[in-house]
């Protein structure tokens, strides 16, 4: 399960790896291709952001309690709302999850 926000993130991702030399425009499209033959094939369900996920982000950003960006935040509240468990490689992401109750998933870079 992946928001429609992961869809932008990717694409930002994907962007800047070609920008950095990371990877070169064949291999960036190939990247894209796949990713979208996944939500095309129903291999993520692709989850859309509503208005009370903006509210409730933006309740934990004026909180102030975890030290969130903006799009975490957002990413957060969208698994909440989805009831689902994050799956990050951010460290900070994780501990502002537990923090806000939210089920994780830390992923290790062999996994």
């Amino acid at each position: 399960m992946i928001s429609e926000l992961a869809q932008v993130e990717f694409a930002s991702a994907l962007a800047r790896w070609v920008r950095m030399g990371e990877l070169n425009e064949p291999q960036a499209n190939r990247v894209e291709t796949a990713f979208h033959e996944d939500v095309a094939e129903g291999r993520f369900e692709v989850v859309p952001v509503s208005s009370a996920v903006f509210q409730r982000t933006n309740h934990w950003l004026l909180t102030r309690r975890v030290r969130l960006r903006a799009l975490d935040a957002l990413q957060l509240a969208c698994a909440e709302a989805s009831e689902a468990n994050l799956l990050t490689l951010d460290n900070e992401l994780l501990e502002a999850a537990e923090y806000l109750g939210i089920p994780t998933h830390r992923v290790c870079d062999s996994d």
